[in-house]
């Protein structure tokens, strides 16, 4: 019951929301939600093993948990990150009040930062490249396959995200796959522009851009709503989401809290 009005609060802004949403819908058997609602708004918790989360895994392997707050009650979050484990986490999130006290409370140290971008309007701007063709498709191929294993995803991801209906976008030059992306259901109308990356011979021509492009209208034409990642010390992800005319919504910042 907790976990399901959780995620009906946190629906009525998905996008801000994706991260926690997306755990609470893969990972219902794994995380624990801590939930307050009372006059002064509502705020949760949502406590996850780093084990469960591909990335995590990666990242965070070191310390058991990764936290993500949520609320629209400031105080209502700090009362529930007063409550949590001493054990060492990760915490996730855009609250900047939520992060001045995870500084002073558990002395936090910042290790990520993350900008999350979407389209305006329902539109990209810039035209096309000339002379180059986008191609996509449904099926994760041995090329495709090949060019997403060179970024932060490994087989296993893929071939998950491609069962449950990823489509990929890219740029082909004498036959080899030289960038390209893909696009993912992260949760309900929310897609994920994942995977992007160009070949390092054929980088600073305009190429992930057109994929990303491609990739941006294919989501809008289907109704579905794009959201494009990158960490902050990405500056050619950041130039490129702005050259596109995104709009970012929200920065998510990654805290460690050693035990």
């Amino acid at each position: 019951m907790t976990i399901r009005r959780a995620v009906a609060l946190l629906e009525a802004d998905p996008l801000r929301h994706v991260v926690s949403l997306k755990m609470l819908a893969h990972f219902q058997d794994r995380v624990e939600v801590r939930l307050v609602e009372d006059t002064r708004g509502w705020a949760l918790v949502a406590l996850l093993p780093t084990s469960a989360f591909e990335y995590d895994a990666r990242q965070y392997g070191d310390v058991p948990l990764a936290v993500l707050v949520n609320g629209s009650s400031v105080e209502a979050m700090l009362e529930l990150l007063r409550e949590l484990p001493q054990t060492g986490f990760v915490l996730k999130t855009g609250d900047a009040a939520v992060q001045r006290f995870a500084r002073a409370q558990y002395g936090a140290a910042p290790v990520r930062s993350f900008a999350s971008f979407t389209s305006v309007n329902a539109a990209v701007t810039g035209a096309p490249g000339a002379g180059h063709e986008v191609v996509d498709s449904g099926a994760l191929d041995a090329h495709a396959r090949e060019l997403f294993c060179q970024t932060i995803y490994d087989e296993a991801e893929l071939e998950k995200y491609f069962a449950a209906g990823a489509h990929w976008f890219g740029l082909r030059e004498e036959g080899r796959l030289v960038s390209g992306c893909f696009v993912f259901r992260n949760f309900g109308v929310v897609w994920e522009v994942a995977g992007l990356f160009t070949r390092v011979s054929h980088r600073r021509r305009g190429l992930a851009a057109e994929v990303v492009r491609a990739a941006i209208v294919y989501l809008l034409a289907r109704g579905r709503q794009p959201r494009y990642q990158v960490e902050t010390e990405n500056v050619a992800s950041l130039e490129l989401a702005r050259r596109l005319g995104l709009e970012q919504f929200i920065r998510v910042e990654h805290f460690l809290v050693r035990p």
